[in-house]
């Protein structure tokens, strides 16, 4: 059995620490040759994000460029010289994403050395405090473990009458619950910067019901989206704008 969607969206972390797959919504692609390798290239990627903290081609939208590198000129993605990952970690993750998928190894393998890592790097990890605050992760079962990239699409999706079709109160409920994150303390990561900006947008175009200060609500996670370093949202800087000229 192939997931065939193996990336950071699609896995949840329980309060124990134990990484679920979600999202088994695509079907089987005749056209793709797709096997137990390609998960394991999929899984080589998610361990480099995990590593780096990003994603790759940060900042490149040319999909044909990219897929030229990758596939035609070989390249991959490399770590940060400060990068503190153990170095089987970061060979194990070389390995996954050989351009040959032959020498890529077993899952199995690959599931060993993360293990033996674990055992040799633990002792090193900050204790973990015992009384986790079940509030400080989303409720998933409230928006029906709707992840966020499908939850981001809802308000794009038509009929064939014209009529919107998408799920906008899940797809909102997805939203507050990632958004109100930040509100634990820290830097946003990427899942609340997201989340962020589109509970603003949802509010600001009355897709849901309108809170109270709603003006207020919007300018301020329009403004921490657009204070985001990493940027991936810059029209929150427009749409933030807009708030101050009016005003709000």
């Amino acid at each position: 059995i192939s997931h065939r969607d193996i990336r950071a969206e699609n896995i949840l972390i329980t309060l124990n620490e134990t990484a679920k797959l979600a999202n088994f919504m695509l079907d089987i692609y005749s056209f793709f040759n797709y096997d137990q390798r390609s998960e394991v290239y999929s899984f080589g990627i998610l361990l480099w994000e995990i590593a780096e903290e990003r994603i790759p081609h940060q900042g490149n939208n040319d999909i044909g460029d990219i897929i030229d590198k990758v596939r035609n000129k070989m390249y991959r993605e490399p770590f940060s010289e400060n990068n503190q990952m153990p170095e089987e970690f970061k060979q194990l993750e070389i390995e996954a994403v050989h351009h040959d998928p032959d020498f890529r190894p077993k899952i199995t393998k690959m599931f060993e050395v993360l293990n033996n890592c674990f055992k040799k790097y633990s002792q090193f990890r900050p204790k973990r405090a015992d009384n986790i605050d079940a509030y400080a992760l989303p409720d998933l079962e409230s928006f029906k473990y709707m992840t966020l990239t499908d939850a981001a699409m809802q308000h794009r999706l038509y009929n064939r009458h014209g009529k919107l079709a998408g799920d906008l109160k899940t797809a909102y409920k997805c939203f507050e619950a990632y958004a109100n994150l930040g509100n634990t303390g820290g830097t946003a990561n990427r899942n609340q910067i997201k989340a962020k900006y589109y509970k603003a947008y949802y509010i600001s175009k009355e897709f849901v019901e309108s809170p109270p200060n709603k003006d207020k609500i919007v300018a301020e996670l329009f403004k921490e989206v657009a204070d985001n370093e990493a940027n991936e949202f810059p029209e929150a800087k427009v749409r933030y704008g807009d708030c101050l000229y009016h005003g709000k």
